[in-house]
């Protein structure tokens, strides 16, 4: 009895959960205060800047590359201000952000994100 109760909410598990997300609203993002990628021409495009885009960045910045950073998170692109960072609002994975970044005249694209199934 037991183990049909475990394989039944294994089962109904993933359709709970995508029924919640289905009826849940869509979280708004808060966009005051924070710029967009539009026109960007740095030398290198780097989408992502949590831990790792952070520490990619700080050899290249030493350099003093130019360097165009965009992300999605809105704290973190506030917060990133704080510390001197410039940071843009834009989805590495949509080309028309891509395009808006200057992907297109980087010198080079660093892919820095945490997430492992991103991509």
């Amino acid at each position: 009895m037991l183990t049909a109760i475990v394989i039944l909410s294994m089962a109904l598990t993933p359709l709970a959960v995508g029924a919640l997300r289905w009826m849940l609203p869509e979280r708004s993002v808060d966009m005051e205060g924070i710029p967009k990628a539009e026109g960007l021409t740095g030398s290198v495009l780097m989408i992502g800047f949590d831990r790792f885009g952070q520490v990619a960045s700080q050899p290249l910045l030493a350099r003093g590359v130019d360097v165009s950073i965009i992300d999605m998170d809105t704290e973190m692109i506030q917060s990133a201000e704080d510390f001197g960072f410039k940071v843009y609002y834009g989805d590495g994975t949509r080309l028309d952000i891509l395009h808006a970044s200057g992907a297109a005249t980087a010198q080079a694209i660093a892919v820095c994100v945490d997430d492992k199934g991103a991509g």
